[in-house]
């Protein structure tokens, strides 16, 4: 009979554990990414495979200016040596990761942090020779 009561008491317990932790929220909002409102401009590139070498994007010929705007839509401004391009659609983050999906339809999934001014991505950059090389991308809010 103790040991069923103990059993009893720690289902209990652990019952009433579980159902504090847990909260449903009937009306979400969406501040997880509002700290990335604004305007970022590449300012470090960071070769991750390389001992995190840090380079300049005027080193390596590249800028980028990205506008993520508060209705979750965002447009891109890039140039290198083929000249500039543009880039424009619509934003999310969840769990860490920004979603970025084109109005072509390609849709980007990116690892990302955020630190004060300071706005990081995760990216894989094609490099003619090279290959594949993992980088962090580091912009900051103007």
């Amino acid at each position: 009979m103790k040991l069923y009561f103990k059993f009893i008491s720690l289902l209990l317990i652990t019952s009433m554990l579980l159902l504090t932790g847990c909260s449903k929220d009937d009306n979400p909002t969406s501040s997880e990414g509002d700290a990335l409102v604004g305007t970022w401009v590449l300012t470090k590139i960071i070769l991750t495979s390389l001992g995190n070498t840090e380079l300049s994007p005027q080193t390596v010929g590249f800028s980028a200016t990205i506008v993520m705007k508060s209705d979750r839509t965002f447009t891109a401004n890039y140039s290198d040596s083929d000249g500039p391009s543009s880039d424009a659609g619509t934003w999310s983050v969840s769990g860490g990761k920004l979603t970025l999906k084109s109005n072509d339809g390609t849709i980007e999934e990116t690892p990302y942090t955020l630190s004060g001014n300071k706005f990081t991505l995760e990216r894989t950059l094609q490099v003619p020779t090279f290959g594949a090389i993992p980088v962090k991308m580091e912009f900051t809010k103007q």
